[in-house]
């Protein structure tokens, strides 16, 4: 009885460990391989600069130039250095398609003029590879920034980047470079 009920229980346990690596391999992720960042759910990648640190999770939420903004979630930094002076964050916003979409961009500019004290240099809705990217670049009295959003799977993504200046021309470059790398999953 004992050896019947033992296979019973050996029996149920691996039925459910082969589910739940079937479950592990079908799912959507988001990761970086071969010097991309994929991003299954949303569909979207980018090309990561060669030698950049990769930051992902909480690790990436904990960085003291984000750390406690509000009303994003599953972010990825990449830093060719350190990431209180260079960084690239891609975030996934707590704001619809829909709601972004009542919202003029032009109030999307005047907050952050307001509240960055930004001085707005560049305001454009940017074309990269199917996607509408709407983009506002400037300078604080540290940095240069760029705010780059568009939406895709009725979801705003949000890339943010900024460089301290000075401005390092070649880390501005691949920062730029990262952005047009961008490319809807099919």
């Amino acid at each position: 009885m004992k050896k019947i009920e033992m296979k019973s229980k050996f029996l149920t346990i691996t039925i459910v460990v082969i589910a739940a690596l079937l479950v592990l391999s079908c799912a959507k992720s988001d990761g970086v391989e071969d010097g991309k960042y994929i991003n299954q759910e949303y569909g979207f990648s980018l090309e990561i600069p060669d030698g950049w640190k990769v930051i992902l999770g909480k690790r990436a939420d904990n960085i003291s130039q984000i750390d406690g903004v509000e009303g994003v979630s599953g972010r990825m930094v990449i830093t060719p250095d350190n990431p209180d002076s260079n960084m690239l964050s891609v975030a996934i916003m707590e704001l619809s398609q829909k709601q972004f979409e009542e919202v003029p961009w032009e109030e999307f500019v005047k907050t952050l003029k307001n509240n960055v004290s930004m001085d707005i240099e560049t305001e454009a809705v940017l074309k990269i590879d199917g996607l509408d990217v709407y983009h506002a670049g400037g300078v604080t009295a540290r940095y240069h920034m760029d705010f780059n959003l568009f939406t895709t799977n009725k979801q705003v993504i949000q890339i943010f980047y900024y460089v301290t200046r000075p401005v390092d021309n070649d880390v501005m470059q691949q920062m730029a470079e990262t952005l047009y790398s961008l490319k809807k999953l099919d």
